[in-house]
């Protein structure tokens, strides 16, 4: 079945794919840590969201728009890269900056040396509009089947990031494509003995 897709360039190996939740306040925040995001993204941001949320959860990187540079985010404070969640698959610091690409770019960002961030709901509501041969912004959004097609694509192609609201079957997504590409052990391993 996956004899037909691109095998994903492994460098630098050992690094899933780490899930990002946009948040608006340092509960949103909160709550997308324990639906298993491993960085928060704040939209909008002030200082005191921003110290409220590291203040119960120092580990967790904080990403912000970054100033003139459209599609990208960057870790708050700048040169911030520490360790993420202790429950995350993902055991190094994230990147310091993320430039977001659509899927079909992915490749070729890897190639130039971007960390990559791919919108996955936004690509999934992209893919939905142009299955159903619609445009604009009026689109009630994904369907969660596409969008876990689009999230375990992104990662075996070795995106850097995801960024989705629906977190906690996104998270199981990124955990079962880490294991199929060898990048952290099965939950569950069963073998049948005949």
């Amino acid at each position: 079945m996956l004899a037909g897709m691109p095998a994903h360039d492994a460098s630098p190996p050992g690094r899933p794919t780490i899930l990002v939740a946009v948040a608006v306040d340092a509960s949103s925040a909160s709550g997308a840590v324990q639906a298993g995001a491993d960085v928060i993204e704040f939209r909008p941001s002030t200082p005191s969201v921003i110290s409220e949320f590291r203040a119960s959860h120092p580990a967790v990187p904080v990403y912000l728009a970054a100033d003139g540079a459209p599609g990208q985010i960057r870790v708050h404070p700048p040169g911030d890269a520490s360790g993420l969640p202790a429950g995350s698959p993902r055991r190094d610091p994230p990147p310091p900056v993320l430039t977001e690409v659509m899927l079909s770019d992915l490749a070729g960002a890897r190639a130039a040396g971007l960390a990559t961030l791919v919108d996955a709901d936004a690509a999934a509501a992209a893919a939905l509009a142009a299955a159903q041969g619609r445009t604009g912004p009026d689109l009630a959004g994904p369907d969660l089947a596409g969008l876990l097609a689009i999230i375990a694509v992104a990662a075996w192609l070795g995106a850097d990031a995801v960024r989705t609201r629906h977190l906690a079957p996104a998270r199981r997504a990124l955990d079962m494509t880490a294991s199929i590409r060898g990048l952290r052990p099965p939950a569950m391993a069963v073998r049948g003995l005949a």
